[in-house]
């Protein structure tokens, strides 16, 4: 059976991606941690085939962890998901490291399945963040962790009532959420969305 491990600090990320882990690869084995320590920590009969990796985790960032990895997970196709991208010296060893890089903020979640395929089936991907879309990630500093969860959520797409069903916020604030990012980021970001 195939074993997928996910290694990303973000719980609805996680969640995402097993469920694209099971739609994908079909009758799987998903493993997800959300510290670099918990993934290398875990039972050495485990071997994934398929690691998605996000750069920063709370006990480790940038390419230290992937390397890691890679010396625990010699023949694991390594793909990572990180919400920033990394610095030009970096991608030479990153290319070394990795089947392939895929940035979070540069496509909706649910093109992540099709990209991972894609690094799957042997096409090299690293989707680099342009220097204008650098722009605007940093814009996005300036959110809570709260609200670029609920920020996030919306760009996917998804109604009020999926975002409080998810974040078990209330109603209410959901909304003051909302408006808090508008207030940050400007009137139309959500565009035409309520």
């Amino acid at each position: 059976m195939k074993q997928v491990l996910i290694v990303d600090d973000d719980n609805l990320i996680r969640e995402y991606l097993a469920r694209s882990a099971y739609d994908l690869f079909g009758d799987c084995e998903v493993f997800s941690t959300s510290t670099l320590k918990d993934a290398l920590g875990l039972d050495e009969t485990i071997r994934p085939e398929t690691i998605l990796f996000d750069l920063i985790l709370p006990d480790t960032q940038g390419l230290t962890g992937l390397r890691s990895v890679r010396r625990r997970w010699k023949e694991s196709c390594i793909i990572v998901i990180s919400g920033s991208s990394p610095g030009e010296d970096q991608i030479k060893e990153m290319k070394m490291l990795a089947n392939g890089f895929l940035a979070k903020s540069n496509h909706h979640l649910s093109q992540l399945a099709t990209a991972i395929h894609r690094i799957e089936k042997g096409t090299e991907e690293f989707e680099l963040l342009p220097k204008e879309q650098k722009a605007v990630e940093h814009s996005f500093s300036c959110l809570s962790p709260v609200e670029s969860q609920v920020f996030q959520l919306f760009d996917q797409g998804l109604s009020v009532r999926d975002v409080l069903a998810i974040t078990g916020k209330s109603e209410s604030t959901v909304k003051s959420i909302r408006r808090n990012i508008r207030a940050k980021l400007g009137d139309n970001i959500f565009g035409d969305r309520s």
